[in-house]
């Protein structure tokens, strides 16, 4: 039977691991500790771990100014030591472990052919902006096919090449076609979204769908970016994850923001400019006249809107020649 003392990095790296020797264990800045903790907030002689048998021990705090305390938890005097438990003592992080304690069963190598799943979600990505520039071409002028897929595919690779690189940085793991399938499987996503919003905004007659359309693909690019981080540096995503969620609300609460101040309306978008085909539309059949009678009575609305508007900027130049 052995016990080891771990010292951890804050992403749960092992920094440091040392066996004890006795059934009393020591921490502290002081040389003369079994585990010397080089941080201003440990003291000379911190805390003391007491190995009662081949499973059970307890950390004491020795009388000091930080403490000793669970993760995440508050200061305490003395701890039962769990099995895979990380105590923080002063602002530093440590593990006990013990022989007699089982391990997990070893994890299975990944079999998965995700440079498979890559390509065919990369294919698809292609064929859908083929598909989306087909549809924009009017017969006066076609559009240019191969820069434009060029220039996706450019823009793709690249994306999944900086979350490959900074992957490789952070935890040695280069994972490039798991951030291809990643990068093609939001573009996807967005690309359904967009197209079941619109689709829903015409045939229903709705504004809705138009109007927060811009915000839930943020979310959906904020989710994307997410997993991008959390598959290139797993240890560091706690962390991450907070700065990604406050640079997210941030990036839609302030055009949110500005938008109400000027115009007293959370959202810009009022009509729909264009919508993909086909699409059917959800209402009653209306006979000719009926539907003429609207056409008109729309078409005065707007013009007597547009003629009160003009009234109001006459005014309004009136009045400053004035003063």
């Amino acid at each position: 039977m052995s016990w080891v003392v771990e010292h951890l990095d804050r992403d749960g790296t092992v920094l440091a691991r040392v066996h004890a020797l006795n059934n009393r264990f020591t921490l502290g800045r002081a040389l003369d500790n079994d585990m010397v903790l080089d941080d201003p907030h440990v003291a000379a002689h911190h805390a003391e771990l007491v190995f009662h048998g081949p499973q059970s021990a307890s950390l004491s705090d020795l009388g000091t100014l930080n403490g000793i305390a669970v993760q995440r938890g508050k200061k305490a005097t003395d701890i039962y030591v769990e099995r895979d438990q990380v105590l923080r003592v002063g602002a530093s992080w440590i593990r006990v472990r013990s022989s007699a304690w089982a391990l997990p069963p070893e994890r299975p190598m990944e079999k998965r052919k995700l440079w498979l799943w890559a390509m065919l979600a990369f294919v698809a990505v292609m064929a859908h902006s083929a598909w989306s520039l087909w549809l924009t071409d009017l017969q006066t002028e076609s559009p240019p096919y191969l820069y434009m897929l060029a220039g996706l595919s450019g823009v793709i690779g690249l994306w999944s090449a900086a979350y490959t690189l900074y992957g490789r940085l952070a935890n040695g793991t280069a994972r490039f076609f798991a951030h291809l399938l990643i990068a093609c499987s939001g573009y996807l996503c967005v690309a359904a979204l967009e197209t079941l919003l619109g689709t829903l905004g015409f045939s229903s007659g709705w504004v809705w769908p138009g109007q927060w359309q811009p915000y839930l693909v943020g979310l959906l690019l904020a989710t994307t970016v997410g997993v991008h981080l959390r598959t290139a540096d797993p240890a560091h995503w706690p962390a991450a994850r907070w700065g990604l969620g406050v640079v997210t609300v941030v990036a839609m609460a302030v055009p949110l923001a500005q938008r109400w101040i000027t115009h007293h309306e959370l959202t810009a978008t009022h009509t729909m400019d264009q919508v993909s085909y086909p699409v059917l539309r959800w209402a009653r059949p209306q006979p000719l006249d009926t539907f003429l009678k609207d056409v008109n009575r729309l078409k005065t609305d707007a013009d007597a809107a547009r003629n009160e508007s003009v009234g109001a900027d006459d005014e309004s130049s009136a009045d400053e020649d004035v003063e």
